[in-house]
């Protein structure tokens, strides 16, 4: 069938989004973030009971601010009947953040995963491209998959960590290849050419020293602060073609009716905290068609 032979309550989407970083401390004649997107249409077509039941919906999906759990991290997922060991431990955690006392083991146990996760997501993720990183085995994939799925770690700090794993590999790669070129030249010398020699110097590892990994992280935390204050930070805009909202009788006549043009907006930021912010609409019109035999069906054009 055809798009034109559907009815929707929701139009297919046609959306685009570009995203550009840049790498340099100073930018100048660009953005170090640049980031377009464009929706073409947006058209909603609603009966009354499909509004009501929206509504409806709206209301028990939005989260209550009224009672909100304590640390909904360490909330367990079970009922108190089913396991109540965890909710001791729940209550007990709980206790100790809020008076303090567990600050310091909480801080100790996420260094704890954070080094774990390193390791194991570094080489599930280059084992099958060097041969100076081993694949993970059953028992180390569960683990992995297990700190992926800990709720007291946000999708934030799992990104931020494989950031750093990143990093951390690139790193490791640069220093053995500039270590490799040196020691194959000195073997070359000694011994002349040895293809098992060049592959045992290619399997030492090698391990980061404390600065490297600090300078790693800082690379990663403070990206953003390391901008001149000449530089601009950020280009971000949004167009959206077209957006229609229309209210139909159960025999899909309109009742009420919202047509919007072209609107477009745009937020450019410079690193010293100065921005330009615009927005703009090409036209909008609101129709009322319950009354009948009305003067002044449309409610406002612009």
């Amino acid at each position: 069938t055809n798009l034109e032979d559907n009815q929707y309550v929701l139009s297919p989407l046609s959306f685009e989004a570009k995203f550009r970083e840049s790498d340099v401390a100073k930018c100048i004649e660009y953005p170090k973030y640049l980031i377009h997107s464009k929706l073409q249409s947006l058209s909603i077509k609603l009966s009354r009971t499909q509004l009501e039941l929206s509504h409806r919906l709206a209301s028990v999906v939005t989260p209550s601010t009224k009672i909100r759990p304590l640390f909904p991290e360490y909330r367990p997922l079970v009922p108190v009947s089913e396991n109540a060991q965890e909710w001791w431990n729940y209550a007990f955690r709980c206790v100790g953040r809020l008076n303090r006392r567990r600050s310091w083991m909480e801080f100790y146990l996420a260094f704890q995963k954070r080094k774990k996760y390193l390791q194991l997501y570094k080489r599930h993720a280059y084992s099958e491209e060097t041969s100076w990183l081993n694949g993970l085995n059953e028992f180390e994939l569960s683990d992995l998959r297990r700190i992926e799925g800990d709720r007291s770690v946000g999708i934030s700090g799992l990104m931020l960590w494989r950031s750093i794993a990143d990093s951390e590999y690139e790193k490791e790669k640069q220093r053995r290849e500039e270590s490799s070129i040196v020691k194959r030249s000195i073997l070359s010398n000694i011994f002349g050419s040895s293809t098992s020699k060049e592959k045992e110097c290619d399997d030492i590892p090698i391990t980061l020293s404390a600065d490297e990994l600090s300078e790693l992280e800082g690379f990663t935390l403070d990206a953003d602060q390391r901008l001149t204050e000449d530089s601009k930070y950020c280009d971000i805009t949004f167009v959206l073609g077209s957006f229609q909202v229309h209210l139909l009788k159960s025999e899909h006549e309109p009742i009420s009716s919202l047509d919007m043009g072209m609107v477009s907006t745009s937020f450019k930021a410079n690193a010293d905290g100065s921005y330009n912010f615009a927005l703009s609409m090409l036209s909008l019109e609101a129709s009322d068609r319950v009354t009948k035999n009305s003067f002044y069906p449309m409610v406002c054009r612009g």
